[in-house]
């Protein structure tokens, strides 16, 4: 890896704060079951700023991200480490995401036990947010799910790709020699008509010397025999 790669110093604290946030939240989260409201209150100040800071932190991260794979030479990556890196961005984001889903759930289920006095009532209100709580955090499941199957359809599409492109250059390789032997045998053939017509042309002026040969003789035979006669 590249000494210069921003990515490890920002995830290093990324991971530090993530894992101080959740202990935080484990606190915050027994502080809501006591009557201690100003430890409760303070708390919740902290969680709410420390998950703030964490989400800057995140998107400082995304844009190391971006540049490295903008130039994956440069920092000495690959298409496998960019998708740990997504993947680690997207884990977080899901754990923030869940905290702060919790945070606004026991929020209005403060927020309806201070107002309704029937018990009743408050019990059911307990129960539909229970409930509302389990279903939000199984969609988020299924949604971390989802996003895992396309990372990894992503990572086999540009496997495939990777793949194709060296089949291509191969392929551009041997056009390259195919084309390069026609060239070479078009010269050949080239100079083996230009031997050929040059052996035509000399055949020719032999066989017209011939004739001519023929023809005086002729002459001269016709020539002593009226000389005789």
């Amino acid at each position: 890896m590249a000494l210069d790669d921003p990515y490890f110093m920002v995830r290093d604290e990324v991971s530090r704060a993530v894992t101080a946030a959740k202990e935080t939240f484990t606190r915050w989260k027994q502080l809501a079951q006591t009557n201690k409201e100003d430890e409760f209150m303070w708390s919740t100040n902290e969680l709410k700023n420390s998950l703030k800071s964490i989400e800057w932190d995140v998107e400082d991260l995304e844009e190391t991200i971006v540049v490295v794979e903008a130039n994956p030479a440069k920092y000495n990556t690959h298409s496998k480490e960019v998708n740990e890196r997504k993947d680690f961005v997207r884990k977080t984001r899901t754990i923030l995401e869940g905290i702060k889903n919790k945070m606004a759930l026991n929020e209005k289920k403060r927020q309806y036990t201070t107002k309704v006095v029937d018990p009743d009532v408050v019990g059911e209100n307990d129960r539909f947010i229970d409930e509302t709580q389990r279903q939000q955090t199984m969609l988020i499941e299924k949604q971390d799910h989802h996003l895992e199957l396309i990372g990894n359809s992503v990572g086999v599409l540009r496997s495939m790709g990777e793949t194709i492109g060296g089949e291509l250059e191969e392929h551009n390789v041997l056009l390259d020699d195919i084309t390069d032997n026609v060239d070479s045998t078009h010269n050949k053939l080239n100079n083996i008509m230009g031997r050929m017509a040059k052996l035509t042309r000399m055949t020719s002026d032999r066989r017209q010397w011939v004739v001519i040969g023929v023809l005086v003789v002729i002459l001269i035979v016709v020539l002593i025999l009226f000389s005789v006669f």
